[in-house]
């Protein structure tokens, strides 16, 4: 395992409980690598040049821009090098190996999160068919949801997570901020409301089911917001873009 981050703690973890043996953590400081590999009772390195040359799969989990320097460091021969992220093409592992791939949860971790890998989607490449085969393969033992896609196809399903995952959440973000400065409540007065928007995804598409102010037209409520969020700008400004997005939707 290249890298100590959370996707790191809990693929470690996943695998460990499959019965799979941690051969080496590496990193770059020794604190949080020590840390890790003493969890799962492994060696470890904050050297990439001497990381083992006999383990079977070698997990680079890195920030997406560490990638391809951290690759460039490896010679492996037998194993196979393996990326975790949804944005980076496979071709930055391509002097790595003569074997590399990917393997990407689509999924947000958290340190301290009980993490069911069975229901998260995995995302799998290889850069031969014999390579593909086997992260398919090793991926299945994880997940029950395990598609092969190519970089093209996968950078874009990441850009849509983005949009519906981390954007939603700057979202509440704002809305909290708004409640808190305004006095009128606490986020937790909002959970009912968006874990039923989300549970409406089961049965329905998102398009069908919006609702709200937007989605009526309803011109009077609309400036009412306006006017409230006066003193905040940016809230101000993406509250127009979006209902401005929904309005032009529902003609």
């Amino acid at each position: 395992m290249i890298g100590t981050g959370n996707l790191s703690f809990h693929l470690c973890t996943a695998l460990v409980k499959k019965g799979f043996r941690l051969k080496q953590v590496a990193g770059r400081t020794k604190q949080n690598t020590s840390a890790l590999a003493a969890k799962f009772k492994a060696p470890f390195t904050t050297d990439l040049k001497k990381i083992v040359e006999d383990a079977d799969y070698y997990f680079v989990c890195v920030s997406d821009d560490a990638i391809k320097k951290t690759a460039s460091h490896l010679k492996i021969k037998n194993g196979i090098v393996i990326h975790c992220s949804g944005s980076v093409s496979i071709s930055e592992l391509k002097n790595s190996s003569e074997n590399y791939g990917v393997f990407y949860p689509l999924y947000t971790f958290s340190k301290n999160d009980t993490i069911d890998f069975k229901q998260i989607p995995l995302f799998v490449e290889g850069n031969n068919s014999a390579t593909k085969r086997e992260i398919f393969s090793f991926a299945k033992k994880l997940s029950t949801k395990v598609l092969e896609i190519n970089s093209a196809k996968r950078e874009k399903l990441h850009l849509a997570a983005v949009m519906s995952a981390n954007f939603s959440n700057f979202l509440f973000t704002l809305s909290a901020e708004f409640l808190e400065k305004e006095k009128a409540g606490t986020m937790d007065l909002l959970l009912p409301l968006i874990q039923k928007t989300t549970e409406k995804l089961k049965t329905s598409t998102s398009l069908a089911a919006q609702t709200g102010p937007a989605r009526r037209k309803d011109k009077k409520v609309i400036d009412r917001h306006k006017e409230l969020l006066k003193k905040y700008p940016e809230h101000k400004k993406i509250y127009k873009l979006l209902t401005s997005g929904i309005i032009k939707r529902y003609k």
